[in-house]
């Protein structure tokens, strides 16, 4: 027998068959409905309007938002738009400059005008910036460099 504090014998197979029948003799289908709708989403007594994202960012419940997903929002997005006045556009992309998403103060957020240069910010950020540059400009290898450098 496990070590632990029981308030009661564990029930037998033969209890908990007789517990089970009768339960489910007294439970109707609307009956079993109404629990499960009183359970679920916004009803459910452990709701808050909040979750965490996997990746760290904190979702509000704001189905009426024109940005939802799934009835779910950004925190760092609402907080953009409180400080901004208006809705963000869909390219506009909410920075985290400590790059904790969680940190939605508004002297940690920036935004940016897209994914594009958000994703530039970063490269050039981490060091891997020499890649990114404007269209048409050659970047030279190290025998082009030597190359040139024997002729003058």
């Amino acid at each position: 027998m496990p070590v632990g504090v029981y308030l009661h014998k564990p029930h037998s197979n033969e209890t908990k068959q007789k517990i089970s029948a009768t339960v489910s003799a007294s439970m109707t289908p609307e009956k079993r409905q109404r629990i499960g709708d009183a359970l679920r989403g916004s009803n459910a007594p452990w709701f808050v309007g909040q979750k965490i994202a996997s990746s760290g960012h904190i979702l509000i419940y704001k189905p009426e938002h024109l940005a939802s997903n799934q009835n779910y929002i950004r925190r760092s997005h609402l907080v953009m738009e409180e400080i901004l006045g208006r809705f963000l556009t869909k390219d506009e992309v909410v920075h985290h400059k400590n790059e904790i998403n969680s940190d939605d103060r508004q002297e940690n957020l920036e935004l940016f005008s897209s994914m594009p240069e958000h994703s530039r910010y970063h490269a050039i950020k981490n060091g891997l910036g020499t890649h990114i540059r404007p269209k048409n400009q050659h970047i030279f290898t190290d025998a082009e460099r030597q190359r040139s450098r024997r002729r003058s």
